[in-house]
C-alpha cells in the first residue's frame, strides 16, 4: 500500500508543480535552473559514492543482525563524510574557474548545499528494511511542504532563484529527517566502521553512477553551453515528463532490490525467478503504453505541462518518448538482477557504452538539432546500455526478454491510439486539458480491454487481487 502511495506522489508532485512553475518562469527560468543542477549533479554522484545502491544491497543481506547492521552503517557513513568533503571541494575549485561566467554565483553556492544535503543521505537504510511506510509518509510531506512553498512564493519571472532554493531546501528537510530517523534501524559507532572493506564493492557502484551521470547530465551541461537557456529548459522538460512515467514502471524495481537480494543471499532461487518473471512483465504492461501514448500526443501534453511558450520544444518529448521503455527495462535488469547477483561491473561496462554514445551524439548534432539533439542521444543511449545488460544477464539467469506481455501490449497501445485519434477528440473545440484527459481514459480503457480479451496473464493476476481484495478468497 505504502509503494503505491509513494508512486502515486512521484507521479502527482511534478504534474501539480512543473506547469504552474514552467508558466511563470518560461523555458529560460526552467533552462537556468537545470542547468544549475546538471553541473551539480556529478559532484552529488561522487558525494554518494554508489551508497544509494550498495548501501540497500549491504544492509538487506545483513539486517538480521544488529551488530552487523551498525557495523555496515558506520563504515558506509565514514565513507559518505570523506567523499562529501571531497565532491564540495572538487566542486568549488571547478565552478571557480570554469562556470562563474554561465552560472550565477548565488547558484553556485546554493548548489554546493544541494551536494551536501545529498551526501548525508540515507535513503538506503530504509530501503534496505524493506520500510515503505516512512518512505511514503516522508515523501508525502517534504511534497506538500514543497507544493505550498511554490504556489505561495513563486509569482514572477524574477523568482528563479526562489524556485531553485525550494528545491535545495526540501532535500536538506528531506535529508535530515533521514538522518534522524534512521536511529530506529542503526546507530553509528565509531569503533565498528570499516570502511575499507566497503570501498571496492561501492567503488564500483560509484564508477557505474559517475559514468551514468555523464550521460544523465551531459546533454543539460552541453546544451547550456553550446546553445541557450530555451533549449535547456525544453529538452529537461522533455526530460522529467518521460521521467514521471518511468518513475511509475521503476518503483517496482526499487522496491524489489532488498527482497531480492535477501532471495538469492538464502538460495530461495525458485522464488526469485517467478518474481523476476511477474516483474518483466509489470515492465512491459506499464512501460510500452506510456511510451507510445506520449509519441503520439507528444505537443498536447507538452503545451499542457510548459504552457504556449514550450510548444517548440514538444519534439524533443517525440524523440525522448521510445526511451521509457528502454530505461524501464534497463532498472528491471540492473536493480533486480544484476545487483543482486553482484555483477556490478556489468552496469559500468554498460555506462560506458551509455555515455559515450551519449556524447558522441549531442557533440555531433547538438549545434544543428539543439534539444532535439539530446533527446535523440538520450534514447539511443538508453536503448544501447538496454541492450548490452540484456546481453550480461544472459550469463546470469535465463529468461525470456520476447514474451507475450510484450508483443499484447503493443498491439493493445497502437489499437488503443488508432482508434482516440479517429474518434477526433483532440479536433473538437474546449479545454485541452479536458481532451487530453478523454484521450487517455479512452486509450486506458481501450488497452485494458484487449489485454483482458486477449487473457494476459499480467491483466489476469491484477484482475484476480482486485476480486480478492472486494470479495474475498473463495472467489479465486
Amino acid at each position: 500500500m505504502y509503494n503505491y502511495l509513494l508512486t502515486a506522489g512521484n507521479l502527482l508532485f511534478p504534474i501539480l508543480t512543473f506547469p504552474y512553475v514552467s508558466r511563470i518562469v518560461g523555458p529560460d527560468g526552467i533552462g537556468t535552473v537545470s542547468y544549475a543542477i546538471a553541473v551539480a549533479s556529478y559532484f552529488v554522484v561522487i558525494a554518494n559514492f554508489g551508497l544509494n545502491l550498495y548501501g540497500v544491497k549491504a544492509l538487506a543481506q545483513a539486517r538480521n543482525s544488529t551488530e552487523k547492521s551498525n557495523q555496515i552503517f558506520s563504515s558506509l557513513i565514514t565513507i559518505s563524510i570523506v567523499s562529501t568533503a571531497i565532491a564540495l571541494l572538487a566542486y568549488l575549485i571547478v565552478t571557480r574557474y570554469f562556470f562563474t561566467s554561465s552560472i550565477d554565483i548565488n547558484l553556485i553556492y546554493l548548489m554546493g548545499i544541494y551536494i551536501l544535503a545529498n551526501g548525508i543521505n540515507t535513503d538506503w537504510v530504509f530501503g534496505a528494511f524493506e520500510d515503505f511506510r516512512y518512505i511514503a509518509l516522508r515523501n508525502t510531506l517534504i511534497r506538500l511542504i514543497s507544493l505550498a512553498s511554490i504556489y505561495l512564493l513563486i509569482k514572477t519571472k524574477n523568482d528563479i532563484f526562489t524556485f531553485a532554493a525550494i528545491t535545495v531546501g526540501t532535500t536538506v528537510l528531506n535529508n535530515s529527517l533521514n538522518l534522524f530517523s534512521s536511529r530506529k534501524y542503526v546507530k553509528f559507532v565509531y569503533s565498528y566502521a570499516t570502511p575499507m572493506r566497503h570501498l571496492k564493492p561501492s567503488s564500483i557502484i560509484f564508477l557505474s553512477a559517475l559514468i551514468g551521470s555523464i550521460y544523465n547530465c551531459f546533454d543539460i551541461t552541453i546544451l547550456g553551453i553550446q546553445t541557450n537557456a530555451s533549449a535547456v529548459g525544453y529538452f529537461s522538460t522533455a526530460k522529467k515528463i518521460t521521467a514521471i512515467a518511468v518513475s511509475a514502471v521503476s518503483a517496482v524495481g526499487t522496491a524489489l532490490l532488498p527482497r531480492l537480494s535477501n532471495l538469492l543471499e538464502q538460495q530461495e532461487t525458485a522464488r526469485y525467478l517467478k518474481l523476476i518473471e511477474v516483474s518483466l512483465r509489470s515492465t512491459y504492461f506499464i512501460a510500452v503504453p506510456s511510451a507510445l501514448f506520449l509519441f503520439s500526443f507528444a505537443q498536447e501534453i507538452f503545451t499542457i505541462f510548459g504552457g504556449n511558450e514550450f510548444i517548440k520544444g514538444s519534439s524533443a518529448l517525440a524523440l525522448a518518448s521510445p526511451s521509457i521503455v528502454s530505461t524501464s527495462l534497463a532498472t528491471f535488469l540492473g536493480f533486480q538482477i544484476i545487483l543482486p547477483a553482484n555483477k556490478e561491473r556489468y552496469l559500468v561496462l554498460s555506462s560506458i557504452a551509455g555515455a559515450t554514445v551519449n556524447m558522441i551524439i549531442n557533440i555531433v548534432l547538438i549545434k544543428k538539432l539543439e534539444h532535439n539533439a539530446s533527446s535523440l542521444a538520450l534514447t539511443i543511449s538508453e536503448t544501447t546500455v538496454t541492450i548490452l545488460q540484456i546481453f550480461f544477464v544472459k550469463k546470469i539467469i535465463r529468461i525470456n526478454f520476447i514474451n507475450t506481455t510484450l508483443f499484447a501490449s503493443i498491439v493493445s497501445s497502437l489499437t488503443a491510439i488508432i482508434f482516440v485519434n479517429f474518434s477526433g477528440i483532440l479536433r473538437e473545440g474546449g479545454n485541452l486539458i479536458e481532451k487530453l484527459l478523454q484521450c487517455s481514459f479512452y486509450f486506458s480503457i481501450i488497452y485494458l480491454m484487449i489485454l483482458t480479451a486477449l487473457r494476459e496473464s499480467i491483466v489476469m493476476q491484477i484482475a484476480g487481487k482486485a476480486r480478492s481484495l472486494l470479495f474475498g478468497e473463495k472467489l479465486l
